[in-house]
């Protein structure tokens, strides 16, 4: 009988252009959650109560308007500095926009320049650490992926993308118990992330913790329904656990969508007699 084993990944994502930054919100987060990176200028606001005025004369209205337009424009004029913000920011802006493009065509030493880029007109842009830690990741690269993400989190703590991708470099290095950690941290921050509780529920089926892991996957199947890796290893709980209809109904599942390691279970296990 050959031995069928978890099967781990995550979704790792490069950031598309968009709102200036994620949201905490518990809406459904799928695995492929987007991100945004556009740094937008701050916008100008003004407060303050309405002005009841009594009627004045023509000259002494305008004599108003005239004082109150000098102060406005001294008010709205920028210093030197944020001016050289604004232009950084635009810059960076730039830079992120073409390391997408470049990534998007294959051409990834050029998407790392522009990235970096991105750092050296604002250096506290989380999306770019992260795009990097992504780059680096697929690249084989793991201790400059950690590195990156690591930064990344360190400018945008509740960046759940990061924390699951850093879980999985753990796991990778067989280091179970930090990986567990980042999953959980992720699954606090994002309730409806199902590539989290994929990631869970397959290290908890890896450290024999079935029911633990079949509760898991079945709340990735919730959120990510489109992930046959979810079907593939809630199948792998369940035959676990005696439950053998059940794990052929998810490899049968999970088979229809193209999944090649399903369709091997199928064959060995849930063959019609």
């Amino acid at each position: 009988m050959k031995y069928l084993i978890y099967l781990i990944t995550v979704s790792l994502f490069l950031a598309s252009c968009g709102s200036a930054q994620n949201t905490k919100k518990e809406k459904t987060q799928k695995e492929d959650l987007s991100q945004t990176v556009e740094q937008q200028d701050e916008p100008k606001t003004r407060t303050g109560w309405m002005e009841v005025k009594t009627p004045t004369n023509d000259s002494t209205e305008k004599n108003i308007d005239k004082e109150k337009l000098s102060k406005l424009a001294v008010k709205d004029k920028k210093t030197p500095e944020q001016i050289k913000r604004d232009n950084d920011l635009k810059e960076a802006k730039s830079s992120f926009r073409k390391g997408i493009e470049f990534y998007n065509k294959k051409q990834i030493d050029d998407a790392i320049i522009m990235f970096k880029e991105t750092l050296m007109y604002d250096p506290e842009n989380a999306l770019a650490f992260y795009n990097l830690g992504k780059i680096y990741y697929e690249t084989g690269q793991k201790d400059m992926s950690l590195a990156y993400y690591q930064d990344a989190l360190n400018f945008n703590p509740q960046d759940s993308n990061s924390i699951v991708a850093i879980g999985l470099i753990y796991f990778e290095r067989s280091e179970f118990d930090s990986a567990m950690d980042y999953f959980n941290q992720a699954i606090e921050l994002a309730p409806a992330y199902g590539l989290a509780y994929y990631n869970r529920g397959t290290l908890l089926g890896q450290q024999k913790y079935y029911q633990q892991s079949l509760d898991d996957l079945n709340k990735a199947a919730k959120y990510s329904p489109e992930n046959s890796k979810v079907f593939m290893n809630r199948g792998m709980a369940y035959f676990f656990m005696k439950n053998l209809p059940a794990a052929c109904d998810d490899w049968n599942k999970a088979a229809g969508m193209g999944n090649s390691e399903a369709i091997k279970a199928v064959s060995i296990y849930c063959k019609t007699k």
